[in-house]
């Protein structure tokens, strides 16, 4: 894998965890469940197109 796709795979992860993070806390709050909706989304296509390391 080359460094440019690992570094957005690992930043897509990392933002991914921040929002269900964000979901933990605030439970009631709708519009961090669509951004962690949105994070999940991005990673998942992100990884759809990616190849897979060696």
């Amino acid at each position: 894998m080359e460094p440019s796709q690992e570094v957005s795979t690992q930043a897509l992860q990392e933002a991914l965890v921040e929002g269900l993070m964000r979901v933990v806390a605030q439970p009631d709050d709708t519009e961090a469940a669509r951004e962690a909706d949105e994070g999940l989304r991005a990673l998942d296509a992100h990884l759809a197109t990616t190849p897979p390391p060696d």
